[in-house]
């Protein structure tokens, strides 16, 4: 007889973090997914006017449980929402009268993704740290597209495919959720897609290319915001000085007087030669005048990064610059919680706009859920001691390294060459005053004064560990996938009133430290910094490979027949086509 295994989790296995995250966790389930309010926001909101076969409340609960489903058997959001409606304990119906309540409870859906998204941002930020703790906020606008079915071309018209959904967003490190999210085709350029009527003063803005608008770059600049931004490779913006590693001063301009541009200064050599440029240049738009900026080139794997920005360079260097763009990786990772957690790209079986939208707006409330859980594990980390230091994807620069490492610099300043000594080192320019406006330029908002941020004072290394070292949104949405039975049960004992729900939040809790704990996933777990130094070489080789010309179809050559299994070696010559004659 085959001995009796224990199961994964037991009650002697839970530990005292899992007892002290079950609460949040229970509390969290409550506060989002409680049927009988759902149903009266519904009653409300006249999305419901009757009482019919399904429960209006459990069914938005099960649009939001079922974006943590995992598995291969999974046959659309549709039909996946309405099984799990079914696990939930819900009366059974016919599956076009599930369609009809989906469509109704519309309106539903927007008003819970406005309460979650009011109630995050109303707590306090967290507190920035490192070069980022000069900024009230740092905010990162991107967008994110996905594929439909061509059935929806006509209302949301892609690039390369027939149909394609977008989302555009701006991402608050400070807050760790987004501040705007809005929607349209795959076809519109993420520049349109986001605001240019309000810009938060004192914040830091990071954009990459498809953002660039020298209009956009004034009009924040002189609001009082901070931005930086890569600069096009085409961009010849006019030179007016050149810093070198000292801090000297050299003046560029033509023998004749007239300004020199960024590609004639670096041809002739007007600038320093050496590695890393430090420039002071002049942008001009229509309608905004002139606004002096920087622009300094860090290079990375033999490539030159050029960086177009506002900070200034008695508090930041140009390594500085480069690092804190690195911060831009946030977004990205937000978007891939959205994708790898909450299914919010498996809409391509959707084929109306409206069950598009319950569907992106049920992946959405999942994420919310999400993150809550994986604040309030951030916030238990953060009392518990650590041996480690917590690898966390909301973002602070430098990250604190261990002991051992946190004397080692990460960008040394290139060493002085001959040509750099050359002119005699001037002493590091004070800050400027600005130029009085003219009376075409618009008056500039005062900027807040930026102050290096102190050292952190020297804290010792504690040798207990009681919080797992990694903790992330994906992998905590993970882990609440893998729990998706035990989340079913959670709601049903908590629909219930059952006293039972506190252990199912347990096990929940227990599964997501486990996850955290779990070092096989290290490559979806990594900082921000070493997910972008990490791919951007990968980046940069499937460039090169996109250059080599490949072969003509007609060329190409099939693979050979393999047979698997059974049969003889003289019937593996059927597996080919006869070849068609010319």
């Amino acid at each position: 007889m085959p001995r009796l295994r224990q199961g994964l989790i037991s009650p002697a296995m839970v530990s005292p973090l899992a007892d002290r995250l079950a609460p949040h966790i229970d509390s969290a389930f409550r506060a989002m997914l409680d049927p009988d309010l759902i149903q009266a926001i519904a009653e409300d909101l006249r999305a419901v006017q009757r009482r019919s076969v399904y429960h209006a409340g459990l069914a938005v609960c099960a649009w939001v449980l079922s974006a943590f489903e995992r598995g291969t058997d999974t046959e659309g959001r549709q039909l996946d929402a309405h099984r799990t409606y079914d696990q939930l304990g819900g009366r059974q119906g016919k599956d076009t009268a599930w369609r009809d309540l989906s469509l109704k409870l519309l309106p539903v859906f927007r008003e819970l993704l406005s309460r979650a998204t009011r109630r995050w941002l109303a707590r306090a930020p967290a507190a920035l740290r490192g070069r980022l703790a000069a900024f009230t906020d740092v905010l990162i606008p991107d967008g994110c597209a996905f594929k439909l079915a061509n059935a929806l071309s006509g209302v949301y018209k892609g690039t390369g495919t027939a149909s394609e959904f977008k989302l555009h967003a701006i991402y608050s490190v400070g807050h760790g959720s987004l501040t705007r999210l809005a929607t349209s085709g795959g076809a519109v350029h993420d520049s349109d897609g986001m605001p240019d009527d309000e810009w938060q003063a004192g914040a830091l803005y990071l954009w990459d290319l498809g953002f660039n608008d020298y209009e956009r770059f004034i009009r924040a600049a002189r609001a009082g915001a901070h931005i930086i931004q890569r600069l096009k490779d085409k961009a010849n913006p006019v030179v007016v000085a050149s810093y070198g590693p000292t801090g000297a001063r050299r003046a560029i301009v033509a023998a004749d007087g007239t300004p020199v541009r960024l590609d004639d200064a670096c041809a002739l050599g007007m600038v320093h030669q050496r590695e890393v440029l430090d420039l002071d240049i002049e942008l001009t738009a229509p309608g905004q005048g002139k606004l002096p900026t920087r622009v300094v080139c860090v290079p990375c794997n033999g490539i030159e990064r050029w960086y177009l920005t506002t900070l200034p360079r008695e508090i930041f260097t140009a390594h500085d610059v480069a690092e804190i763009y690195r911060v831009r990786w946030e977004v990205e990772l937000y978007f891939r919680h959205w994708r790898g957690a909450t299914r919010l790209d498996e809409v391509r079986r959707l084929k109306t706009p409206d069950a598009l939208e319950v569907a992106v707006l049920a992946s959405l409330l999942a994420s919310m859920l999400s993150h809550e859980v994986h604040d309030a594990l951030d916030r238990l980390g953060a009392d518990a001691p650590v041996a480690l230091p917590p690898i966390s994807d909301e973002a602070a620069f430098p990250p604190e390294l261990p002991a051992s490492t946190a004397s080692e610099p990460s960008l040394p300043d290139p060493p002085t060459t001959p040509s750099e000594t050359e002119h005699a080192p001037e002493p590091r320019p004070a800050a400027r005053a600005p130029a009085e406006p003219t009376p075409s330029e618009p008056t500039a908002t005062p900027r807040a004064p930026l102050q290096r941020p102190p050292p952190a004072p020297p804290t010792a290394t504690p040798t207990v560990l009681d919080a797992p070292p990694v903790r992330t949104r994906f992998a905590v949405g993970l882990q609440l996938g893998r729990m998706f039975p035990t989340l079913l049960a959670l709601l049903r004992e908590q629909y219930g009133r059952d006293p039972a729900a506190i252990q199912s939040a347990r096990k929940i809790a227990q599964a997501v430290i486990d996850g955290a704990n779990d070092r096989s996933r290290d490559r979806h777990l990594r900082p921000v910094i070493d997910q972008q130094q990490r791919t951007e070489p990968l980046q940069h080789t499937r460039r090169r490979r996109r250059l080599v010309p490949k072969a003509p179809r007609k060329l190409r050559r099939a693979p050979p027949p393999k047979l698997l299994y059974g049969g003889s070696k003289k019937s593996a010559g059927n597996l080919t086509a006869p070849s068609t004659p010319r």
